[in-house]
């Protein structure tokens, strides 16, 4: 279903499995929604990308859109429980900073397949790490956003770039990699609607 975030300076937030838009947070470039004519966030779960066939065929109908797009991608289905499983096989409880190091990957993993997808179908795309645009509360496992720099989207979108987002990771206070819980990558897409003034489908 599509998503019609609000304006302003306000982003998605998870509180009690529920979606809302604080007033509290501030975009890092501008201090002010960048918004952008006929663009549109679209999100891709784990299930719609269970095989290299998914991407290609994905990536065929996105290049038919005459809209600017900016892609967050899920891990495919699967993937993290796998990561997960190879970390119990270490250690029982591993520290939370190293399995959400982990974990990410799955995502990163299918940003990068996507953009070289959507570039082999005709449309530049290039990656851009979610670190570089979400601050976090640096819970580990369950962060919640506290700052968005759209910089690197807002580089790409004018030079008809079409960003390629992993979701579900941002950026701790201190640097590291964490994961924005249950709902992460739904939470990243509309973070990006929100600040994009765009709708999110």
């Amino acid at each position: 279903s599509n998503v019609n975030p609000s304006g302003g300076l306000q982003y998605a937030c998870k509180k009690r499995g529920r979606w809302n838009f604080p007033e509290h947070l501030s975009i890092e470039q501008t201090g002010v929604t960048y918004c952008v004519m006929n663009t549109v966030v679209v999100k891709f779960g784990g299930t719609s990308l269970a095989s290299l066939a998914d991407f290609q065929a994905i990536a065929r109908k996105l290049c038919e859109r005459d809209q600017q797009i900016v892609v967050v991608v899920s891990a495919q289905a699967g993937m993290t429980d796998q990561l997960i499983e190879k970390m119990s096989d270490v250690a029982d409880r591993p520290p939370v900073h190293a399995l959400d190091a982990l974990v990410c990957t799955g995502e990163q993993q299918s940003a990068a397949i996507m953009a070289a997808a959507l570039t082999a179908a005709g449309r530049r795309a290039e990656v851009v790490p979610p670190w570089l645009l979400f601050e976090t509360d640096g819970d580990f496992g369950d962060a919640e956003i506290d700052g968005l720099d759209m910089t690197p989207i807002r580089e790409r979108l004018q030079n008809k770039i079409v960003p390629v987002v992993a979701g579900f990771t941002g950026r701790a206070p201190d640097g590291r990699l964490c994961t924005l819980g249950r709902g992460g990558s739904d939470y990243t897409a509309v973070a990006l609607g929100a600040a994009l003034g765009a709708e999110v489908e």
